[in-house]
This record gives C-alpha cells, sequence and structure tokens, in this order.
C-alpha cells in the first residue's frame, strides 16, 4: 500500500497524492539543480552534488553543452522518509557562449565548481 498526504487543489479543496506521485515529479525535475554566472571573460557553473567527490563527476564540453554526469549511491535501508535523490543523473547545460574546452573543476561542501574561460574571438 503506498502512503499518501493531502495537497491543496482545485477538486474539493484537495488532491490526494501518493508518495510515488512525488518521486515521479522529482524524477522529471533537472538534477543537479545548477546556477551559471557570467563575468568578465568566465563562465562558472555551480551544481549542488552534497556527498560526491570530483572523481564521482564526469564534465563534458560538447558543441557548447555543459554535460554533468555521475552516480548518487543509494545507502540499503529502511526509509521512513525520503527526499534525496539517488542514482544516475545527466545534466546538460547550454552556456551561450563559446568557452575553451579545459575548466577548472572542484568540489568543496557539496558544491560543483566548473569555471570555464570564454575564447577569444579575433
Amino acid at each position: 500500500m503506498k502512503d499518501f498526504f493531502l495537497a491543496d487543489g482545485p477538486v474539493f479543496d484537495r488532491n490526494f497524492i501518493t508518495t510515488a506521485m512525488a518521486y515521479d515529479r522529482r524524477e522529471r525535475d533537472p538534477f543537479p539543480p545548477v546556477n551559471i554566472y557570467y563575468w568578465g571573460h568566465l563562465v562558472l557553473i555551480q551544481a549542488l552534488l552534497p556527498g560526491l567527490q570530483t572523481s564521482d563527476v564526469d564534465v563534458r564540453l560538447e558543441e557548447g553543452v555543459v554535460i554533468l554526469s555521475g552516480s548518487i549511491p543509494h545507502i540499503k535501508g529502511r526509509y521512513y522518509h525520503a527526499e534525496r535523490y539517488s542514482g544516475p543523473f545527466c545534466r546538460k547545460v547550454p552556456l551561450g557562449v563559446e568557452v575553451e574546452p579545459r575548466p577548472r573543476i572542484s568540489l568543496q561542501d557539496g558544491i560543483l565548481q566548473v569555471i570555464f574561460r570564454q575564447r577569444r574571438v579575433t
């Protein structure tokens, strides 16, 4: 039997939402969440990846699109409540500018930072 909870909605002022439905929504949302900053000649991408190391994440640049991929391990056991994502992920982020192919990559306190230098137009 699936767990359910109530949420405000248009039908009788409440909708029934199952835990499975919440997970389906989570799996449709882009993961990991990212911020992209442009300043000067640099492009900074920050992604939330708690619990991982830089060796756990693959960062590729393909035709102006940065691809972040990897896997977050699922800890076995019986969960009372689980919202954090586990499993493989692949996030594609279009940059909108041309960049050099080799970024600086760091991961500290659960935040992946990928810094690209913009390619000079000559």
